[in-house]
């Protein structure tokens, strides 16, 4: 027979071997009247849910938990997968709370399990701020009295770093209260840093001030979205922007990158290698910003902590750099960027469980951060310093070399004055010649002008001979015939004469009668009148010829004068009367309304006599068609405007460049000067005139001339 007390051990030995693992399993017990943390070390418990999609009763039927080793702290690093945490709680305390201390958990379910009945809640920085069970900085759960089973699925976009406590919520009230301090003295000092370098940016327009402005802002948001700060007060309903948590330490480590390269003065280095890192550096962190912000956010995280990582070491190293190269300012930004890094490293140990995780170890990063916003502040004010000196040196090294420069300038004027003066007599030996020279040039012109006038008045003696010859032939082959017809008129008279008395004049009228018959009588008194007619017309003719050489010369006191331009025209018409006849040439006229102008009329004649030439000779080039030439005049309040054209052989762009060239001719050798229209260009320059020329090959070619009225 067994005894009881064997009966007992021998049953809760099978009881221990037939009940599940977990029986055994250690348990949290909060003591009644509990104030401060309670130790929850050994029991914690966990699994890995890779996909995310278990359920809690999935999760209460899973064996396949792994004890946590370590301190309360759960580590699981940059994960995307779910965790689920497992302890039990007996609690027979009143007021008693679990708190999860890591403000950037996105996700977090808590299940409180007691006898099948099941607690769930919901939290995390996914969810609106308004919605936490308790509102602070971290996430507390009310814990039940009595016996509970407790399941917590967590999952985060950043690392999964969870502090699980337990205590009364009168001991983390406390708790947070200092760390509300000690967040306050922090973001009041950035603060100050801020509105005090952006007081001096606004004084200097330094754009080392401005890089550094918006680096300590950045570095400041990117801190109070870790502490939960920025979620409580700035965006509590606004769960996406918790995300962006890599971009606002994207955009602090691009802007440290930006000052330091600016206030190391990477840019003047010799070699351009470590400017365009560091600006590599910065569209790196750029692309993470813009990627995190399209929603990739654990690539984005990853990829900007590395690029920061790198880049920080590599601003340590051309801070060393400018510090061994004498750069004054590198002092300050050389220690700040040390403790820095110090801190960082620091933090980085805590989070791999490497050293304690302490209050001062999880603020770390906090107090370098502050202590290297305070360096640089002094490192911006040296280097005002700094450049005030060398601003001071540099006045003082240009007041130098102004005075060098006057003594120079001094000596400078006499070796001036002496090369001046001989400067001055080879001027003037130089403005003897050229007056020499131009007095020649002006006789030369004046030769040359005699020399057209002279071309153009032996063409007007030309046409003047031709034209005059013609009625002069006229009126000489008219004087023999008028001659004879007149010597027989006077034997008629004188027969007639003859006859004495009427007896005789009846016997002398046969034969008068008869002789009239035989000198043809009425023919000669026809003949004679026709004769008589041909002689007046073409004194006429030599009269009108005449009349048009006096106003084509128009030689008079050399004044401007108020001149018809149509009788010019016409005056210069009757002149080429003969070539335009010979060419069969028509004329078409639209002469307005007495259409004058101010000018020197026997100058302008020869403008006319110039361009019309011109216009014969290109249509007896053409040498066929019909030819034609148009005049219009036209007038406006300030310009009387001349257009000459005809359908002659046009004149090519070659040519056109060089129209109005002295000595330039298209025409044969001794058929032309070439100074035509180069003389009728510099009479229409003396009239403060215009002279236009527009053609086209093979077809035709307009002259406008413009006087003013």
């Amino acid at each position: 027979m067994i005894p009881p007390s064997h009966k007992a051990f021998i049953g809760l030995a099978l009881l221990i071997w037939i009940l599940p693992a977990e029986i055994t399993r250690a348990v949290v017990a909060i003591p009644s009247e509990n104030f401060g943390l309670v130790d929850s070390t050994e029991p914690l418990q966990f699994v890995v849910d890779p996909m995310g999609n278990k359920t809690i009763t999935e999760i209460k039927q899973q064996n396949q938990w792994q004890i946590w080793e370590g301190d309360n702290i759960l580590n699981f690093g940059m994960t995307q997968s779910v965790y689920w945490i497992r302890l039990e709680l007996h609690n027979f305390a009143a007021g008693q709370y679990l708190r999860l201390k890591s403000p950037l958990l996105d996700y977090i379910d808590i299940y409180f399990v007691q006898q099948d009945q099941i607690d769930h809640r919901q939290s995390g920085a996914a969810y609106p701020f308004a919605q936490r069970e308790i509102q602070t900085l971290n996430y507390l759960f009310k814990i039940p009295q009595g016996t509970s089973k407790t399941y917590i699925r967590l999952h985060s976009n950043f690392a999964l770093q969870v502090p699980v406590e337990i205590a009364s919520l009168k001991y983390f009230n406390q708790s947070d209260m200092r760390q509300y301090w000690g967040l306050g003295l922090y973001f009041g000092l950035m603060l100050v840093m801020v509105l005090y370098n952006l007081f001096i940016y606004f004084s200097t327009r330094d754009r080392a001030y401005l890089y550094y402005i918006l680096y300590i802002s950045l570095i400041s948001l990117t801190y109070a979205s870790f502490k939960g700060i920025a979620f409580q007060c700035l965006w509590p309903n606004l769960t996406d922007w918790n995300k962006l948590v890599p971009t606002f330490a994207s955009m602090a480590g691009m802007f440290i990158f930006l000052f330091g390269s600016y206030f190391l003065g990477v840019k003047e280095y010799r070699s351009p290698v470590p400017y365009w890192i560091s600006l590599m550096h910065v569209m790196v962190l750029g692309i993470c910003s813009l990627a995190n912000v399209l929603g990739d956010y654990y690539i984005s995280a990853n990829t900007s902590q590395l690029v920061t990582a790198t880049g920080s070491f590599y601003l340590l190293y051309i801070s060393v750099f400018a510090y061994l190269k004498g750069i004054k300012t590198a002092r300050f930004f050389l220690l700040a960027w040390t403790l820095y890094l110090i801190s960082v490293v620091i933090y980085i140990l805590q989070l791999q469980s490497i050293i304690p995780h302490t209050e001062f170890t999880n603020n770390a990063i906090l107090y370098g951060s502050a202590i290297e916003a305070v360096l640089i502040s002094f490192a911006l004010a040296d280097r005002i310093n700094i450049l005030k000196d060398e601003k001071e040196a540099s006045q003082q090294q240009a007041l130098q070399a102004l005075e060098d420069n006057q003594r120079i300038v001094q000596e400078q004027n006499i070796i001036l004055e002496s090369r001046v003066q001989e400067r001055t007599r080879e001027l003037d030996q130089s403005n003897h010649i050229l007056k020499q020279t131009l007095e020649e040039l002006k006789l030369t012109q004046s030769k040359v002008v005699e020399t057209e006038k002279m071309a153009s008045l032996g063409q007007l003696t030309a046409g003047i001979a031709h034209e005059i010859n013609n009625p002069l032939t006229f009126i000489k082959a008219n004087i023999k015939p008028l001659k004879r017809n007149l010597i027989t008129l006077q034997e008629v008279i004188d027969r007639c004469g003859a006859v004495v008395t009427a007896t005789q004049w009846r016997q002398q009228s046969e034969t008068i009668a008869n002789f009239k018959q035989e000198i043809e009588y009425d023919y000669v008194r026809e003949e004679t009148q026709l004769l008589l007619q041909g002689i007046e017309e073409g004194a006429n003719r030599t009269v009108t010829i005449v009349e048009g050489l006096k106003s084509f010369s128009r030689l008079g006191s050399g004044d401007f004068q108020l001149y018809a331009l149509e009788s010019g025209i016409e005056s210069t018409l009757t002149l080429l009367t003969h070539q335009i006849r010979d060419h069969g040439i028509t004329i078409h006229r639209d002469y307005g309304n007495n259409i004058q102008a101010n000018c020197l009329p026997d100058r302008i004649n020869q403008v006319f006599m110039n361009i019309l030439s011109n216009a014969i000779d290109a249509l007896e080039e053409k040498n066929g068609g019909n030819p034609e030439i148009s005049i219009v005049l036209s007038a406006d309040q300030d310009w009387v405007t001349v257009e000459i054209s005809d359908n002659g052989v046009g004149i090519d762009k070659a040519t056109m460049n060089k129209l109005f060239d002295p000595f330039f001719t298209t025409k044969e050798v001794g058929s032309g000067t070439g100074l035509g229209l180069s003389i009728v260009y510099g009479i229409i320059q003396d009239h403060n005139g215009t002279i236009t020329v527009d053609s086209i090959p093979n077809k035709s070619t307009v002259f406008t001339l413009k006087l003013p009225v």
